[in-house]
C-alpha cells in the first residue's frame, strides 16, 4: 500500500493577474474545495493551500490507494474535472484557469516512523512533496525539449527549477548534462565540482573527467587523469571508469596504458566488451600494429557478432597488413 500526494498546479496565471495575491489564493482554494468535493469518496483532504510565490500555488490532495492503475484513473478524472472549472473573480466575472496534476507516491514501508506519530508523518510527506512539486513541471518540460534536441530550452527549464530548489543534485546533474551537449564544458565542469562538494560519487568524477578532456587543453587532460583515478579508487570494478581512463590515456599519447584500461573495461563488462575491444583495435591500428588490431577485432566479434563496426575495422587492418600501410579513410 502507498499514499499518493496529488498536487494541483495552476499553469495559466492570466486570469489571476489583475487581482491581489490574497484574492488569488482564495480563488485557487475554490478549485481545491471543488476537487475535494468531487472526489469526496476517494480523496482525504489536506487543509492547506501551499503558496510558493504570489502567483504559484500547489494544492496538496493526498489519497490512499494500493493500485497504481486506479491512481492513474483517478488523476485522469481529476485533471479532466479541473479543466472544466471556472472561477468567479471580483471585477472579472467567470474565468477559466488552466491547471495540471502531479503525483508523488510514498510507500508505507519507506515512511515508517518509530514514534508512530501520524501527524509528523503527514508533515514529512508534505515537506518532501513541496520540494518535488515545485520543480517537477519545469523538469517535465525540460525532458520534452531534450527529446526534441532543444538543449538550450531544456537548460533554461532546469535553471528555472534550480532557482526554486537550489542545491538539488538531480537538477545539477541534468544542467551539467545539457551544458555538455551544448559544448559549454567549463560550465559543466563547475556543476560537477559543485556536486562533488556535496557528495562523492564515481559517476560524478567520471563525468568531470570527460568534460575536462573535452575542454581540450593540456592542463585539463592532466587534471582529467587525476579525476578518473578518483573514480576508479571509489569503484575499481567499474567498466565505464576504466573505459574513460583508456580514452584519456589515448588522448595523452600513452597507447599501452590506454589498452590496459580498455581491456580491464572489457573484462568487467562482457556485455559491452566488443565496443571496448574495438577501441583497443583502433589504438593498435593507429600505432601500426595491424596484426594485433586484426586479432583484437576477431576477439570483439566473438563477443558481439552483430556489431557492424567490427567488420569495417577488420577490413582496414587486413588491408594494411597486406599493403604495409594504413587504408586511407
Amino acid at each position: 500500500d502507498s499514499i499518493h500526494l496529488v498536487a494541483v498546479q495552476v499553469n495559466d496565471y492570466d486570469a489571476l493577474e489583475a487581482v491581489s495575491p490574497e484574492v488569488a489564493a482564495w480563488a485557487v482554494a475554490q478549485l481545491y474545495t471543488s476537487a475535494v468535493h468531487y472526489f469526496a469518496d476517494q480523496v482525504i483532504p489536506l487543509p492547506e493551500v501551499y503558496t510558493h510565490s504570489p502567483r504559484e500555488f500547489l494544492l496538496l490532495l493526498p489519497h490512499i490507494d494500493s493500485s497504481d492503475e486506479t491512481d492513474r484513473e483517478m488523476r485522469d478524472l481529476l485533471r479532466a474535472h479541473l479543466n472544466t472549472l471556472s472561477l468567479s473573480l471580483p471585477g472579472k466575472g467567470q474565468q477559466a484557469v488552466a491547471c495540471d496534476l502531479w503525483s508523488l507516491p510514498f510507500r508505507y514501508a519507506e515512511l515508517a516512523r518509530p514514534d508512530g506519530d501520524a501527524e509528523k508523518l503527514v508533515d514529512y510527506m508534505v515537506a518532501q512533496a513541496k520540494q518535488a512539486f515545485i520543480f517537477l513541471p519545469y523538469v517535465y518540460r525540460a525532458h520534452q525539449h531534450e527529446r526534441s534536441g532543444a538543449w538550450h530550452m531544456a537548460l533554461d527549464q532546469y535553471r528555472l527549477a534550480y532557482r526554486r530548489t537550489p542545491d538539488n543534485l538531480y537538477l545539477l546533474r541534468h544542467m551539467a548534462k545539457a551544458q555538455t551537449q551544448l559544448g559549454h564544458y567549463q560550465e559543466a565542469i563547475n556543476r560537477w565540482r559543485q556536486m562533488l562538494a556535496e557528495k562523492k560519487h564515481p559517476s560524478y568524477y567520471r563525468r568531470l573527467a570527460q568534460n575536462l578532456v573535452a575542454l581540450g587543453t593540456e592542463e585539463s587532460v592532466i587534471e582529467a587523469r587525476k579525476e578518473i583515478d578518483n573514480a576508479i579508487a571509489m569503484d575499481e570494478h567499474s567498466a565505464k571508469s576504466h573505459a574513460v581512463a583508456g580514452s584519456i590515456y589515448a588522448i595523452a599519447g600513452e597507447p599501452d596504458l590506454a589498452i590496459a584500461e580498455l581491456e580491464l573495461a572489457a573484462a568487467y563488462d562482457p556485455t559491452h566488451a566488443a565496443r571496448y575491444l574495438l577501441h583497443v583495435a583502433g589504438i593498435h591500428y593507429d600505432q601500426g600494429r595491424y596484426d594485433e588490431a586484426l586479432d583484437t577485432c576477431i576477439m570483439a566479434q566473438t563477443h558481439d557478432p552483430d556489431d557492424r563496426d567490427v567488420p569495417a575495422m577488420m577490413m582496414r587492418a587486413a588491408w594494411a597488413m597486406n599493403r604495409g600501410a594504413p587504408l586511407s579513410p
